[in-house]
């Protein structure tokens, strides 16, 4: 098909099952076709829909809806922690299979990056004193790790309270993905020295109201 070369300079051509799709930029506006839906919430502001039979460059107005009334809202966010261990001989027993407190040692460290990413960094705790403290652990155990494996720590924040929060984690062996560990811990702000438990931050609130555990 030939597109009309005033078109060229200032598309992107995007392939699509029914249409092909010709994107033109700074135009804010967000087509509906159809049963069709393009580039909804993307920042792509006007396009023209160029069917086999000819190449319009530009839909009537009818077709084309202002962003803000047609763009999908932003996916809800939820904090999420990857991070990789290697099984050395002092995270097995004599049976050369992880023991349990080195899991759970692990998961510590992934939890302690997970923090960082929910505003609760190493030094500024120290600085601060006030602390996410443990005060339940639920773990199962699933398949054994062994010395020499590699372990994949998948952490993430699974429900908020008003005074405490949960987080969830997973440990998959890197090799074959086989499930070892599902985990969950709950957490309470404590401020030190006092050893005060505190409400979370107002604003955790709104950013994760997704996330609100049902009383």
């Amino acid at each position: 098909m030939a597109y009309p070369d005033r078109l060229k300079p200032q598309t992107t051509l995007l392939p699509h099952a029914r249409h092909t799709i010709l994107a033109q930029r700074f135009m804010p506006r967000v087509l509906i076709f159809g049963d069709v839906r393009i580039l909804e919430g993307v920042t792509f502001p006007r396009v023209a829909v160029a069917s086999i039979h000819g190449c319009p460059d530009r839909l009537p107005d009818s077709y084309c809806l202002p962003m803000n009334e047609s763009a999908a809202p932003a996916a809800p966010e939820t904090p999420k922690i990857e991070t990789r261990e290697e099984v050395m001989f002092f995270d097995t027993d004599c049976g050369g299979v992880v023991h349990n407190i080195a899991y759970l040692r692990m998961i510590e460290t992934a939890r302690t990056r997970l923090a960082a990413l929910l505003g609760m960094k190493l030094r500024e705790m120290a600085e601060t004193q006030l602390f996410p403290v443990v005060v339940r652990t639920e773990i199962d155990y699933r398949k054994p790790g062994r010395l020499g494996d590699e372990i994949v720590i998948r952490g993430h924040l699974d429900s908020v309270e008003r005074a405490r929060f949960w987080c969830a984690f997973e440990m998959r062996r890197a090799e074959d993905e086989a499930l070892l560990i599902t985990c969950r811990q709950s957490l309470a702000l404590v401020q030190m020295p006092a050893g005060r438990p505190i409400r979370l931050p107002e604003d955790w609130m709104t950013r994760y109201a997704h996330l609100i555990k049902a009383r």
